[in-house]
């Protein structure tokens, strides 16, 4: 199973149908090239974040979930430009563009394996909110090392 598979396994019961996965890729330049976990999130429409993120309600924390990753996501964006826009010629900013597309598949991969946890939420309500939560955390850091870099 492939890890969109996964995620479209996870994120529909978790979410209890109510945001369906549109599929393609985005057309944003720190997106990788082939269809990842994150661009399975990002694809689906977006919902207004949930006044209570601290309840225990699954749905409503899946829901808390996607909208700070998606606001991560922007801010990751903005930073990714930045350094694009400040690279000091064509070598460097073809350096960072395979630097963030080697990221963005490890970012996948690693949220991918945090959500499986040896195989003990495989499949259960908890992976989801895992993988959702790994990917904000995930690309805030690299957010701040985008901006880290990019210090005089």
């Amino acid at each position: 199973m492939t890890g969109i598979q996964r995620l479209r396994t996870l994120m529909w019961p978790l979410l209890g149908g109510v945001v369906a996965v549109l599929g393609g890729v985005l057309a944003s330049p720190a997106v990788a090239e082939q269809p990842g976990l994150a661009e399975s999130v990002l694809a689906q429409p977006a919902q207004p974040r949930p006044r209570d993120c601290e309840t225990v309600d699954m749905i409503t924390l899946k829901f808390c979930a996607v909208a700070d990753f998606r606001a991560a996501d922007k801010a990751l964006n903005a930073a990714y430009q930045k350094a694009r826009t400040a690279s000091a010629d064509d070598a460097n900013r073809a350096l960072l563009v395979a630097a963030q597309r080697a990221w963005l598949r490890f970012r996948d991969a690693a949220c991918e394996w945090e959500g499986d946890a040896d195989g003990g939420n495989r499949g259960n309500r908890m992976a989801g909110l895992i993988i959702l939560t790994c990917l904000a955390r995930i690309t805030i850091e690299q957010t701040k090392a985008l901006e880290r870099a990019l210090e005089p």
